[in-house]
């Protein structure tokens, strides 16, 4: 498996952190709102400010499991080899499951995805925002066809298969780098949504007074 050299792994490994710690917060902030609003009557501007909520809260899982998969592959001081290429399937998994959720497979899973279910939900309760969302969910399509989403991997690492050796050549045939690429798109993206779900918390929560 292609190694990173070691000087894009000690700079992604310490921006990893940052991030983790920054996506921390992030989750305790969205959490508690939620927790302040949980008593509120349910109008249409609660149930809406819920919805974006929740998915700035799985958004930000996602982004924390990334970086601590990928900060697991950076950590070669007591690392075997196959650990190695365990943390690289799993930021594929990740990222697999994680797009899921956010927008989905198909149009059955689409309905059903935070994207649609709770974003949608939102924009169209504020009358506003839908050429960003629009924008967006363009790149969110584009993300299933730009083979930045490995769905045979992702089978493998989950189901493994009847036949041993695909999965000894999908695990011998990893690249580091190929991963790394995909991954970069892929914190691209969820950067774009995370930014436009907090605009929609920011407009909704500037006309409520929350509880302390």
């Amino acid at each position: 498996m292609a190694n990173l050299s070691m000087e894009t792994a000690n700079r992604l490994h310490e921006q990893l952190r940052s991030q983790i710690l920054d996506f921390e917060k992030f989750a305790d902030y969205c959490a508690t709102i939620l927790t302040s609003i949980e008593r509120r009557p349910e109008t249409n501007l609660i149930m809406a400010l819920k919805g974006v909520l929740r998915t700035q809260l799985m958004l930000c899982y996602i982004n924390l499991d990334l970086c601590a998969a990928y900060r697991q592959y950076l950590s070669k001081d007591t690392s075997t080899n196959y650990e190695n290429r365990q943390a690289m399937t799993k930021i594929n998994v990740i990222m697999s499951e994680g797009y899921k959720k956010i927008y989905g497979f198909g149009e059955s899973q689409q309905k059903k995805s935070f994207w649609v279910s709770q974003i949608k939900v939102a924009i169209d309760y504020l009358g506003s925002y839908a050429d960003e969302y629009n924008r967006i969910e363009v790149l969110l399509k584009d993300m299933a066809n730009d083979n930045v989403l490995n769905k045979g991997m992702r089978d493998l690492a989950i189901h493994y298969d009847d036949d041993p050796l695909k999965v000894y050549k999908m695990l011998s045939d990893l690249s580091a780098e190929e991963v790394t690429n995909r991954c970069n798109k892929f914190f691209g993206i969820l950067a774009e949504v995370t930014k436009f779900v907090c605009a929609l918390i920011n407009h909704m929560t500037s006309s409520l007074v929350l509880d302390k």
